[in-house]
This record gives C-alpha cells, sequence and structure tokens, in this order.
C-alpha cells in the first residue's frame, strides 16, 4: 500500500499527506507519508498543522446546509449573529457593513470580498506582511489575523 500512495503522491505533485483508515468508527491504520512541504525535507507526522485552504469551503458549505435543514442555522441571518461574544475581543470595530453579511451570501460567495480587488481578502500566505501592519513579531496568531481582517473595509456592498 505505502508503494500505491507513494505512487500517488508523485503523480499529483504531493509533498506530504496523513492517511486515516477507519472500521465501524475505528481507526485501524493511521500513518504520515512524505515531508511537510517541498521547500525542506522536514517529515510528515501525525500531528503536522497543515492549511487545508479551499477543501474546507465545501465541507463547510454542506453543514451549513445540513444545520439550516435541522432548523438550526437560518440563511438569511447575519453570521456575525452567530458568533458569541467571547469570539473577539471588544476593542475589535467590525465594519458596518460587515455586520450585514447574511449567511446566504457567505454560501454564494457574495459577502462584500474580492481578492482581485484587495490582496488582503486571502490572508493565507500574507503571515510576513500582516505582522509588518500589525508591527507584530511573526507568526501571527490566528486571533490576530482575524481581527486584521475584520478591521479591513469590504470591497463591494454585500449581496452585489
Amino acid at each position: 500500500m505505502q508503494n500505491l500512495i507513494e505512487q500517488f503522491m508523485l503523480e499529483h505533485q504531493i509533498t506530504g499527506l496523513t492517511l486515516a483508515i477507519t472500521h465501524q468508527g475505528k481507526p485501524k491504520s493511521v500513518q504520515a507519508f512524505g515531508s511537510r512541504c517541498a521547500a525542506n525535507s522536514d517529515p510528515m507526522q501525525l500531528d503536522t498543522l497543515v492549511r487545508i485552504a479551499s477543501v474546507a469551503k465545501p465541507i463547510t458549505a454542506a453543514l451549513v446546509l445540513r444545520l439550516h435543514e435541522l432548523g438550526r442555522i437560518e440563511l438569511e441571518r447575519t453570521a456575525c449573529s452567530y458568533l458569541s461574544s467571547d469570539i473577539l475581543p471588544a476593542s475589535v470595530k467590525i465594519d458596518s457593513q460587515m455586520k450585514t453579511v447574511t449567511v446566504r451570501q457567505l454560501l454564494h460567495h457574495c459577502g462584500g470580498w474580492d481578492r482581485a480587488v484587495s490582496p488582503w481578502r486571502d490572508p493565507m500566505f500574507k503571515n510576513q506582511e500582516i505582522a509588518k501592519r500589525l508591527e507584530v513579531t511573526p507568526p501571527v496568531s490566528v486571533e490576530a489575523i482575524i481581527e486584521f481582517m475584520l478591521k479591513q473595509p469590504l470591497d463591494f456592498t454585500p449581496g452585489d
């Protein structure tokens, strides 16, 4: 099996991955393959944190729609209304337009952000730049990135 996985990784230019095989909810095999990134040969470990980027979008959308089916999320309700007050520091002042973005608008990618207009719309690989703007030493914490992004103005009116 290891040869098949290594061949798959080579064919698809995947430097590293972790794989879990389960049966009836119990792990039967859990392994790490390859290296953490193309820039170095640090081996993947089972606890290596990796960015999953856009892979999370359809999974999140499916979960949101399932919660909507169960009556736990309203698509026309604002996304901010689902955030508890302990998520963000009280000092964060969210743009008034951002407070109007609905769950449906987020699912339809019309919440007001456009990374073609603003390079800050996708902060995934902007840690150094964000650290410089925040005047902090990298790496920037997840909380600081969220706070930074919430302070950025929207690129267009939500829903447009």
